[in-house]
């Protein structure tokens, strides 16, 4: 498994070549020192699992963002008709945005499913990434920790949590995989959708 900087570069080095990409945005964070993660996380009286301790050790998070104008490259194929083009965004959000409560969660979209106890968690929950406004993942803290074997999602309107099926190296990779193709993480979920066949069409075609 390569370190986690070392895949995220990977990545940015891979769409930098490309000759159908155009990049918005390719920023990797530095390292954070231990003194500044230990205060943050002494602040938010959070303790994380040694993988994800490592991880932004390595990397105060990044955020990469690209498009590609199909009607410039007549030779990729459309998925559908009306496609003009396709972005995708990768922003791993820095240790101390990821430790605090995400208050958009709070609308009603979000929660108007939720059991009490599944509000409870939702409160709980430390969203990772941001990929799009549909879909989040993450943990949910337990005993004043993060556990990395624990990743979970939750998407608008849904009746709660569901486990990833990931490893957090798994989920790295998967990103990896898909680039950050936008909506991927709910395309990866729900693999039976239209939107999956879509994305698989097009990175295809990319990479």
């Amino acid at each position: 498994m390569k370190n986690s900087r070392k895949i995220i570069t990977d990545i940015l080095e891979e769409l930098n070549v490309n000759s159908f990409i155009e990049m918005q945005k390719d920023y990797v964070g530095v390292p954070v020192d231990e003194l500044l993660y230990s205060m943050i996380t002494k602040h938010h009286k959070v303790n994380l699992s040694k993988k994800l301790s490592d991880f932004y050790h390595s990397m105060s998070g990044c955020r990469i963002e690209w498009s590609c104008d199909l009607n410039k490259y007549q030779n990729i194929k459309k998925y559908n008709a009306d496609d003009t083009i396709i972005t995708g965004e990768i922003y791993i959000k820095p240790v101390e945005e990821m430790l605090d409560f995400e208050k958009k969660l709070e609308a009603d979209w979000w929660i108007k499913n939720l059991s009490e106890e599944e509000r409870n968690d939702l409160h709980n929950f430390r969203s990772f990434d941001f990929n799009d406004d549909y879909t989040r993942v993450g943990f949910i803290i337990e005993d004043n920790a993060l556990h990395d074997n624990k990743m979970v999602f939750i998407t608008q309107e849904s009746s709660g949590f569901s486990p990833t099926g990931l490893s957090f190296d798994q989920y790295l990779e998967k990103i990896f995989q898909y680039k950050g193709f936008q909506g991927w993480q709910y395309n990866y979920f729900f693999q039976n959708t239209n939107n999956y066949k879509r994305m698989m069409f097009y990175l295809d075609q990319l990479f």
